[in-house]
């Protein structure tokens, strides 16, 4: 099964296209959720203890795992798995 990526983006973030790019640029398809303007979202993410952005989750099938932050060692990691 091809892992389920998914990114969660607010306008103006840095770290988000830096993630995004790097992404792209190895040929990883993902998903972008932008939750600038989405407070319910914010809040649910908040409770599962994230509180900046950008948000990677990489849903495998039998797990998820996620991180904060522009990771490019975890980021280059998908590829390898």
């Amino acid at each position: 099964m091809v892992a389920q990526i998914r990114i969660f983006t607010k306008k103006f973030c840095p770290g988000c296209t830096m993630t995004k790019q790097l992404m792209d640029r190895l040929k990883l398809e993902y998903q972008t959720i932008d939750i600038s303007d989405d407070p319910a979202a914010i809040e649910a993410l908040s409770a599962l203890g994230y509180y900046s952005v950008p948000i990677v989750m990489v849903d495998n099938g039998s797990n998820i795992v996620g991180w904060t932050g522009f990771r490019p060692d975890k980021i280059k990691d998908l590829v390898n798995s």
